[in-house]
């Protein structure tokens, strides 16, 4: 009976994925011993260096053909900006701004609750309910930076491995065509 494994994130459910927990596994296997190929996941078909480089191929051929319309010299950097999906540049942007709201939210709770603790030492103006709300504010802020700086640093080597996998096998196909 041939059992063909499963990429860990692909049978992971939605709280796993936001948490980042589907990673843990492979993070434990790493701690216990040094990982050879057998502990590693399998690599998922839409992430494998061969479709990346196709991709990267037809949209540099497309870039090429649309250079030569308009009479111009042919830039990489298009193609490598059309790369990547709207998918992708749309998910590091909500990451970041993600980020920056939830360090946002923190900086504005912890101001306000030292401004509320320094009135209330002074006048006594200030209810418990407000410090929560303050506290219940550096919690969210802190979850929102937490989350959106983990999930870039795992999210921005990922694309760049693949645009390095996809740039690599491009070029290989020139030299060996060469």
């Amino acid at each position: 009976m041939h059992h063909e494994k499963v990429h860990p994130k692909d049978r992971a459910n939605f709280i796993s994925r936001v948490l980042l927990w589907w990673i843990v596994d492979l993070l434990w296997r790493g701690n216990k011993n040094p990982l050879n190929q057998e502990d590693l996941d399998p690599v998922r078909e839409d992430d494998s260096a061969a479709r990346q480089t196709n991709r990267l191929g037809e949209i540099w051929n497309n870039e090429k053909i649309s250079a030569r319309q308009k009479k111009r010299k042919p830039k990489f950097w298009k193609a490598m900006i059309k790369f990547f999906t709207w998918q992708e540049h749309a998910l590091v942007y909500f990451l970041m701004l993600f980020n920056v709201f939830g360090n946002a939210v923190f900086f504005y709770s912890v101001t306000n609750l030292m401004k509320a603790i320094g009135s209330n030492l002074e006048q006594g103006t200030h209810s418990p309910k407000e410090y929560l709300i303050f506290i219940g504010g550096m919690m969210i802020g802190s979850l929102c930076e937490v989350l959106g700086s983990q999930h870039s640093c795992l999210l921005l080597p990922m694309l760049g491995i693949k645009a390095r996998a996809a740039l690599v096998g491009l070029i290989y196909k020139k030299v060996r065509h060469i």
